[in-house]
């Protein structure tokens, strides 16, 4: 994941603990990016790179995730109010915030928590309750639980993780097969994720395998407090996407100002896909605001 930009990566520091972060040196209307779970700020680089030269772009490691503390407590409201505390601390006008998975969900919960921050928001294939309490009945479970149990063996180097990575098996999105890692990603993208998971803190698997993940946070109450232009950008189920039709279906009615792009045949990691394709319904989205 490399690119001719140069970040500088820096530290935020927060009651509890410090959070990693990395920004590219230059000037201009902050522009946050928001991984998702188990990943780090590399993981959105090259969304990043794409956008830094019209924005300062910033990337932030989650908590127990990257280059970031590890904490006591990894519920999705932990991750809203790290960033809420970040973007209030960090920025002096209002951003843009592109999240993926967890991270689409941190957005729209800090969009939704101090609006006047928030300009606009880019949500990618956010899971809401399919990682929530719907999770037992999806083959994600299964794929998170097979990832717990790798990460808890600690394993000591980049190449032996991503050898483990690869031989995992667990159901496909239909349920009528069992998939192997290393026959449906590439090389590049199962070392980059085996080095993601070195640096994971085991523990923020936990309340995703128990079902608690959003608890003491009503998304749909939150969505509907958003005002901002939003992006929803919708991975197909049949491929591994986590937002199910009739969800994106509920979220672009709690949000009134949202545009929804659904990606027919492409699953969870949209920006890793068809990244060029994220790039230019972006671009045209933050052109029309």
């Amino acid at each position: 994941m490399s690119s001719a930009n140069t970040y500088r990566e820096n530290r935020f520091h927060g009651d509890k603990g410090s959070l990693n972060y990395a920004e590219s040196q230059n000037t201009g209307t902050p522009m946050l990016f928001l991984h998702g779970v188990t990943r780090s700020w590399q993981d959105m680089e090259p969304l990043m790179s794409a956008f830094a030269g019209e924005y300062q772009v910033f990337g932030l490691d989650f908590r127990g995730h990257g280059l970031s503390d590890r904490f006591d407590t990894y519920l999705t409201l932990d991750y809203i109010r790290d960033a809420v505390s970040f973007i209030s601390t960090r920025f002096n006008a209002p951003c843009v915030i592109f999240g993926h998975s967890l991270g689409a969900m941190v957005a729209a919960g800090v969009a939704a928590e101090i609006p006047e921050s928030v300009a606009a928001l880019i949500l990618e294939d956010p899971p809401f309750d399919t990682l929530g309490a719907n999770i037992f009945k999806t083959s994600f479970h299964p794929y998170f639980t097979a990832l717990n149990e790798l990460v808890a063996k600690h394993s000591p180097s980049e190449c032996e993780m991503a050898q483990r990575l690869a031989e995992l098996r667990f159901p496909s999105p239909d349920g009528k097969m069992i998939v192997r890692l290393g026959d449906v990603r590439s090389e590049e993208a199962i070392r980059f994720h085996a080095n993601c998971l070195l640096h994971l803190d085991p523990n923020a698997l936990v309340p995703i395998l128990v079902g608690h993940w959003l608890a003491g946070w009503n998304w749909e109450a939150e969505l509907h407090r958003i005002s901002c232009p939003t992006l929803l950008l919708a991975g197909d189920s049949a491929f591994g996407g986590m937002l199910p039709a009739e969800v994106a279906d509920r979220v672009t009615r709690l949000i009134p100002p949202a545009v929804r792009v659904d990606f027919k045949g492409a699953g969870h990691q949209l920006h890793a896909a068809q990244l060029d394709r994220v790039v230019e319904i972006v671009q045209a989205f933050l052109k029309r605001r």
